[in-house]
């Protein structure tokens, strides 16, 4: 599969061929979705957290004598059963949403997506991001002139590409990332990818076999 390479200004300056084991794989639903709701799980913060009753402030006498009074027996203002009283079986801040997922799946399901946008035409590669002026107008002329404006966009680069996040960070539906941070997550957040040449290279170096 072939790709063609733009550059800056938006202009096609001649074609690559796409690595089958990135940009070759057939689909596999049920591989991206096991991986796609452990990274998710992974980014839960469990915010929510109620008291128990060992949490609650006083309730350490004892309300009344245990006989005698034709009330029913209690041994705490803080007991659950109380307005005020503990919670039973709440949410707590000490509770682990994380999970595990093996490596290999991960890199053949960021793989599997890569390969349907690429099929789909949604994959475009830039020489390089080597603006002089750290513009937002330059990287709105450049998706404008790919035809991917208007789309949910995320632009992947390397430390070379020099202030490539300040040229596209304020662009609505763009998101700027490193390619050493690329996830399965972000890349089914957004139709279209956009590769610049390093980044590219470094991710078929990282992924291809």
């Amino acid at each position: 599969m072939k790709v063609d390479i733009y550059n800056k200004t938006g202009k096609k300056e001649g074609s690559q061929d796409l690595p089958g084991e990135i940009f070759g794989l057939d689909a596999n639903d049920a591989l991206v979705y096991q991986v796609f709701t452990v990274k998710l799980a992974n980014r839960r913060r469990p915010y929510a957290h109620t008291k128990t009753r060992a949490d609650k402030r006083g309730g350490g006498r004892k309300p009344w004598r245990q006989k005698g009074t034709g009330r029913a027996r209690h041994g705490s203002i803080r007991s659950p059963l109380w307005r005020g009283g503990g919670v039973t079986f709440g949410p707590r801040n000490d509770r682990a949403y994380g999970k595990k997922i093996n490596k290999k799946m991960n890199k053949k399901a960021i793989a599997t997506v890569l390969s349907s946008k690429a099929k789909a035409g949604n994959v475009y590669v830039v020489k390089a991001f080597d603006w002089k002026e750290l513009k937002t107008k330059k990287g709105v002329s450049l998706l404008g002139k790919m035809k991917v404006d208007g789309a949910s966009i995320i632009v992947y680069g390397t430390k070379e590409d020099d202030g490539y996040q300040r040229v596209f960070n304020n662009i609505p539906g763009v998101k700027p990332v490193n390619i050493d941070r690329i996830n399965i997550v972000d890349l089914l957040n957004n139709k279209v990818c956009v590769f610049s040449q390093s980044a590219l290279d470094k991710l078929v170096k990282q992924y291809a076999k």
